[in-house]
Order: structure tokens, then sequence, then C-alpha cells
């Protein structure tokens, strides 16, 4: 049903560009007026008695008196602000109902609520919103009331002045809307968002193609890139374009953290204060209220003398600079894990948006309202703050090849030189060269792995070439020769794996990887808990064989100070990884540090 939806939302959005292509873009939709609003006047006031003093700069001291009056302010009728901020709900009310329709799980009695779901689809809605022009920019703030929303035909309009290249600096890009703008920015970023918003999940390949459509705005319409919020949401969109396992989540905490951080860190300065200040005391809670004169007398030096002075005081300047300080130092409490330190973050910035919001004279509701909701399910939801054990750090791994399949590597298609670094070693020389020299340098988790995954066919004297039933290879220098690149941390060796058993036709058994992730790049345990990293056996057939976590104490254990000490030390936590030599005076030890799972075998792949 959702994909006759999504053909039907395809063919009709198709339709309606053809059927106003011969018409003039002026007269689509322009009937709409809400001009209605100015016979709503309260709270507004007409413009100040034209002064006596006639020159230019007499005139701007009298508009700055009014404006810093305690009965002053702006002006701006309140049916203005109930128009703009009568469009929040409206977004979050038909947000709500297309995540509802849209999305099975959230009526699932038996399934978990799909946090996830919900923010990706809130922030590719908000990027349609705005596209559209139903956002900053539209209604009577911006002097927009027939029609309000102009937006939609600007991205349709070819030949229309257009601010090109990243940030305006490639220069030999036209500045005209072409034929291609219209088509890329006005009909596929909108077929390609409702594909989006239809979908019961949102998988990275749904996100591609409007991510390439952000893409695309950046290199050739920075315009429409900032007007969309492209700094924030194209940034989002790339994030979804990789799976939860290779660090979409943390990869959006962590770029949200540093767009609040360095929010915060360039409205330091002596800018702000003024800019803070006139915004505060033209809010209407602070116009007209018994507070309004205290505040003046504590933020201008002496609006109301004559002559008056609208400098700003040092109260001020503290004041505008630290809220400054509160946007850019509340984000790093994220990076603690701590519940309450957490908790302090999104409390803080709940009130920050609301302040905004109630505050600010430019339509910017809507992104404040999705980034607040954003914000409490990134870290609130998905994770107590910043998932630091999420993101994919150095990772090393070795293939461990039943000598009766390694002829089965002959399959690739593999590109000159390559061959050698599939032979495994026929003398000693080659068992040192071959894995036992580089095993020396990553030895830590490793020699469990592979102990567990050759099982009663490991090699009983050592010697590769001459016992055993398997060929060792290092997973990343493998993967180095076999794709041609550098990705000597391992990562990539995961997801090849499964392709490297595809390719040479391994079945259950015959090829497995075993692969040790490393701890995430932090120097203090978040939230006063141990660090943990990841590991895994991958057989090349039938996909995850065991995983579990292991933490530092795991391998900084005084009693694990050479790999043969693990013969009677149990750190995968599975009572088999460990094989008690004759003799072995060690004692065994517990494995309370290690968690560890393990499925049933999926069906082999053909």
């Amino acid at each position: 049903m959702l994909l006759a939806l999504y053909s039907a939302l395809t063919l009709a959005t198709a339709a309606a560009v053809y059927a106003v292509a011969s018409s003039p873009w002026d007269r689509v939709l322009a009937s709409l007026d809400i001009s209605w609003l100015t016979r709503f006047p309260a709270g507004g006031l007409p413009p100040i008695p034209q002064p006596e003093e006639s020159s230019f700069l007499g005139v701007l001291d009298a508009s700055v008196r009014r404006v810093v009056d305690p009965s002053g302010g702006l002006g701006v009728p309140n049916s203005f602000f109930a128009w703009h901020w009568g469009m929040v709900p409206l977004y979050g009310v038909l947000f709500s109902a297309t995540f509802v329709a849209t999305t099975p799980a959230v009526l699932e009695p038996d399934t978990s609520f799909p946090w996830l779901t919900l923010v990706q689809k809130l922030f590719i809605w908000f990027n349609a919103w705005e596209a559209l022009g139903l956002g900053v920019e539209h209604g009577p703030l911006h002097n927009k009331l027939n029609p309000p929303f102009q937006d939609w035909w600007y991205r349709l309009t070819p030949g229309t002045i257009k601010y090109a290249g990243p940030a305006g600096h490639w220069s030999f890009l036209s500045m005209r809307r072409s034929r291609l703008d219209c088509l890329v920015e006005g009909v596929l970023t909108h077929v390609f968002t409702w594909r989006c918003l239809l979908a019961p999940e949102v998988s990275p390949e749904l996100v591609w193609p409007l991510a390439a459509c952000g893409v695309y705005e950046l290199l050739f319409d920075y315009g429409q890139h900032m007007h969309t919020y492209g700094t924030q949401n194209l940034h989002l969109f790339v994030c979804m374009c990789f799976p939860v396992e290779r660090g979409q989540v943390v990869g959006m905490q962590l770029f949200l953290t540093l767009l609040y951080i360095g929010s915060g860190f360039c409205k330091l300065g002596p800018t702000f204060p003024h800019m803070f200040t006139m915004n505060l005391a033209s809010a209407k809670f602070m116009v007209g209220v018994p507070w309004a004169r205290w505040f003046r007398r504590l933020t201008f030096k002496a609006h109301d003398a004559e002559p008056p002075d609208f400098g700003k005081t040092a109260f001020a300047w503290w004041l505008a600079n630290g809220a400054a300080m509160v946007e850019f130092s509340v984000p790093f409490l994220l990076y603690t894990r701590n519940s309450l330190a957490v908790a302090l973050s999104i409390f803080t910035f709940q009130c920050m948006h609301v302040f905004i919001i109630a505050t600010l004279i430019i339509d910017v509701f809507c992104w404040n309202f999705t980034d607040a909701v954003g914000y409490y399910v990134l870290y609130g939801q998905l994770s107590t703050g910043i998932d630091l054990e999420a993101p994919p750090g150095m990772g090393y791994g070795v293939l461990v090849v039943r000598k009766s399949a390694v002829h089965k590597l002959r399959r690739l298609t593999l590109h000159a030189g390559t061959r050698p670094a599939l032979v495994p070693g026929a003398d000693w020389a080659g068992d040192w060269y071959g894995f036992y020299l580089f095993a020396a340098y990553t030895w830590t988790l490793l020699p469990a792995l592979v102990v567990e995954a050759m099982g009663e066919a490991a090699p009983s004297d050592g010697l590769l070439h001459a016992s055993g039933d398997f060929a060792l290879f290092h997973s990343a220098l493998f993967f180095d020769a076999v794709v041609a690149h550098l990705r000597f941390d391992g990562l990539s060796s995961l997801r090849l794996t499964e392709e490297l058993g595809r390719a040479c036709g391994f079945a259950p058994g015959e090829c497995r990887l075993c692969w040790a992730g490393a701890f995430p790049s932090f120097l203090l345990p978040p939230g006063g808990r141990p660090a943990t990293a990841s590991w895994k056996i991958v057989d090349a057939a039938e996909g995850v064989l065991r995983q579990g976590s292991y933490d530092a104490a795991t391998i900084d254990d005084p009693r694990y100070a050479k790999p043969s000490d693990l013969l009677d030390l149990d750190l995968l936590g599975s009572g088999k990884a460990a094989k008690p030599s004759t003799g072995s005076q060690l004692p065994r030890r517990s494995p309370p540090r290690t968690r560890a799972s393990s499925r049933s075998p999926a069906r082999p792949r053909s």
C-alpha cells in the first residue's frame, strides 16, 4: 500500500509540475492572503510621531528610544506572533500524523517505541518543511502576507538569481537558476523525502538520493542550502547514509554537539551582547510589565536620561556572554554519560529552545522545536548522552582458513601482485613473516579469539605450516591486498569477510574472522563506568557466530602478562577458549569483565 501511495504521489508531483509549466508562476496559489491579520492590532504600536529633528541620525535616535522604552518594543501585533507560533503545533501535528500512519511499530504492543525512526523522519520532515518555505522567511514577521509562502515558486522558476557554489566562492558557476536546479530542488528533493517518510523504517539506502540532493544544493545553490538549514540537515543525512552498526547514531550525536558548541563559541565576544539585549528587551514578556524598567536599567547605561545613553552595561555583556557560554559548555556534559549530568544538559537546552521561540522576532521556531525533540531523543532515549562505545575505532583481526579450503581463494578475481599475499607459509620463515611477526605486534585479545575459532584443530606445536588444520592470515593485510586499499584499522574486515565467503564459496567452518575492536577514544571512563570494546567471531558463510565485549581491565590483568598466560584465563567468558596445558600452575579465574553472546548459525549462503 505504501509503495502504491508513493507511486501515486510521484505521478501527482510530475503532473502538477507539468500542469503549471505553461502558466505564470505568480498565479499558482498566489491567491493565498493572510493580510486579515492586520485587522487584529492588539499588542501592536503605531509608528512613532514624526520627530522634530529631521536629520537622519536624529530620527534614528527617536526610533531607538521607542524600541528601548519599557512600554515600547517593536510594537508587532500579537496576531503576527500568534500566526508564527501557531505554525509550530501545526508542524508537530502534521508530522505526528504522518509518523504514526507510516510507522507500524508505533502501534505494535510487543515492540519498543521506534525512537531512531522518529528522529530520522523528524529531521527529514523538517528539511522538506523549510524547502517548501513554511518555516523561516515566511509570514507576517517577514512581511509576507499575500501570499505568506513563496519558496516553492523560487525553487521551480528557472532564471532567478541564485547564490551559487559553496559559500558563493565558485565564480565559474552560473548565478542563475537552471532547469536542472528546478528538477533537483523543486521535484526530486520532495519525491525522495516522501519516499523516506512513507517507509516503515528509514534505511541508509533510502537516504542516499535525498542526501545527494542536499550535496547538489551545497555545490550549486548555496542559498537554498542555507535556507533549508543544510549546515545541519545535510550533515545528519550523511550520517543516516550509514547503518547504525557503522556509527549512524553516534555520528548524529557528535555532529549536533559540535553544532551547539560551535554556535555558542561563535557568539562569544562584543557583538552578541548588543543583539541579545535588544532581542530580549523587545520580547512580548519584557514590555509593559513591572520588570521591564529595572531590566533596562541593568542592561542600558541611561536609556531614560536626557540625553539618553543606549550603550550596554557590563551586566548586559556578562548576561549575553554567560548565555553563550552555557550553550558552548553544556553539551560537554553529554560526554560524561552520567545520567544526572545528561539530564541537566537536556533540560538546559529544552529551556534554551523555548526561550528562543518566545523571544526571537525571526521565525526559526520549527527549527528550535525540531532540535529540542532531537536533542531529547538522541541523548535521552537512544543512549544516555553520547554513545562513546559506539564509534568504531581501530579494529584488528585474523582470518582462520581451513587448509583444505585454502585453494578456494583462487576463485577470487585479483589484480597483479596479490597472489603471494594469499598463499600460506610453506616453512617457518613463511609462518614468521606471514603471521607471527605482526601477531606479536597486535597481541591482546586476538590469541583467545583464534584459539576459540580453531578449537581442537589448532596446531599442536605452533608451526602453522607443519601441523593443525588452519592457515592464518591477518585480515587487515589480507584485504588491503585483495581490495587494494589502505584500511589498516581492520574495520572493513567485518563486511568483507562475508563477501569473501560468497566469492570463494566457503562452506560453514572453512573461513572465520576473529575480530577485536578497540576502546573508545576517551581519556577517562565515561560516567564512571569502564569503557568497553567489542569482539566478534564471524563465519564467512554463516555470519556472526559469537560476539561480546570486554573492558580494559580484562587485558590489563596482571596475570595476563604474555600470550601463553591465557591458557588458564577465560577471556571470552565461554569456558572454551582457554585450554590448559599440562603442568600449568595458573589458577583459574571467573570472567566477570567480559560479556559474550552467541546465536544459532544462520542458513549457509549460496
